[in-house]
């Protein structure tokens, strides 16, 4: 059974304390761990992952259903309230850092949000008769900080709806049922739910799809679209070539098209990435027999354009040869001439991604199995999924140190 973890959260003097105190009584059987500790620290975003740091140590203290007495939400609310009062846009460098810390199991989620409201007024006759004992900041009662955090839980009670229980002292006393099947909220739907709160779609950032063909690239790219993100579709530039010279420069124009899709601006998909195009150029030298120094002066023109472009998710798709071939021989949308040779390498760019995913830092290159459905994919995505980013120099200066290894994989392919 999945262990229930609980947020008591919301603005301050909205009777969270109170609440966690009566939950004591009720669920005796629960962890319940107290507020954070307060953090004096001047920079933002270090005070908030000391913050981080501590609901790590706070929820991995016990195997029990945990309650908590605020959470990473809350913690959410303030960076919601630096960007929106211009004083600090740390948004993205702290989501990321709940993604890494979700892949490398460090932090659990909150899968129970109970969110505490209260007016106005309320809360600044609360503060106003216990701000000396509680040493509450100011500026945490302020109309302006109010509103945007009443903004930001409004946003987030917008996509997760009647999963989230909304308590209010004055009305609802203590008669709330966290156990309440219904009210469960998944990671997918939190952090989904936790983008869209902080206006997240509104950052620039390229996500690409990578992966064989008929692996699922175009089915998720429209998934990402149905889901208000910018898609930008696959290059096309057949190769006619025949002679060494002639491939070259049809891949460093191939790679001229697909990197420019880079340069737009927004929270943008790009099907099939210029990942694609390198290991293709990888095929070809090892399957022509070009070798190293085909590799070398593809790398020495493709290092020259458009070196400004940033990198942010990579993704790639793959599945076992066999669930490739079925998906390709149902799909007749597309008529894939390049299965073949395309499927032929399959091997040797999977773990050519491998090799990226262990080299690239911040989980910027991720592999996902697709053997499942596309809803399922798509899930996956948006967990692992962050907004740290590479420049393109950068990336293409990985591969080229190891184009030997690299150059091995598809030298032992079988084409």
């Amino acid at each position: 059974m999945i262990r229930m973890v609980v947020a008591i959260d919301g603005n301050v003097n909205t009777g969270k304390t109170e609440l966690f105190q009566n939950l004591k009584k009720k669920y005796p059987e629960c962890f319940f761990a107290e507020e954070y500790t307060e953090v004096l620290q001047e920079d933002d975003l270090e005070r908030q992952l000391t913050y981080l740091k501590q609901d790590k140590e706070r929820i991995n203290i016990t195997d029990k259903d945990i309650i908590l007495d605020r959470s990473v939400l809350s913690l959410f609310g303030y960076v919601y309230w630096l960007y929106e009062s211009k004083k600090n846009d740390i948004r993205c460098e702290f989501y990321n850092n709940i993604v890494n810390s979700l892949v490398s199991n460090n932090l659990v989620l909150p899968n129970r949000i109970v969110y505490c409201y209260q007016d106005y007024d309320c809360i600044l006759k609360s503060y106003e008769g216990n701000c000396k004992i509680k040493g509450t900041d100011k500026i945490l009662v302020s109309k302006e900080y109010y509103e945007v955090q009443n903004d930001f839980y409004e946003r987030l009670i917008e996509k997760l709806g009647k999963r989230v229980i909304q308590y209010n002292y004055v009305f609802d006393g203590c008669d709330i049922n966290i156990f309440e099947e219904e009210k469960n909220i998944d990671t997918y739907l939190l952090l989904s739910a936790i983008q869209y709160a902080l206006k997240l779609d509104s950052v620039d950032c390229i996500t690409s799809i990578n992966g064989t063909s008929s692996v699922g690239k175009s089915t998720l790219c429209r998934m990402f679209e149905k889901n208000n993100r910018k898609v930008i579709g696959e290059v096309r530039l057949v190769n006619k070539c025949n002679d060494k010279e002639s491939v070259l420069n049809h891949q460093i124009d191939f790679y001229k098209q697909s990197v420019k899709r880079y340069l737009n601006k927004g929270n943008i998909v790009i099907d099939n990435g210029i990942f694609e195009n390198i290991s293709y150029t990888f095929f070809l030298a090892a399957s022509q027999n070009y070798g190293l120094e085909f590799i070398d002066d593809y790398f020495k023109e493709i290092m020259k354009l458009y070196d400004e472009v940033y990198l942010n998710q990579i993704f790639y798709l793959y599945i076992e040869d066999e669930e490739l071939i079925r998906r390709k021989n149902n799909d007749l949308s597309k008529i894939r001439e390049h299965f073949e040779s395309n499927i032929s390498f399959r091997q040797s760019e999977k773990k050519f991604a491998e090799l990226l995913s262990e080299k690239l830092d911040n989980n910027l290159f991720v592999l996902i199995d697709a053997d499942k459905g596309q809803d399922e994919v798509y899930r996956e995505c948006i967990i692992l999924g962050n907004f740290h980013g590479i420049h393109i120099i950068d990336f293409l200066d990985v591969i080229y140190k190891n184009r030997c290894e690299i150059y091995q994989y598809y030298i032992g392919g079988k084409f």
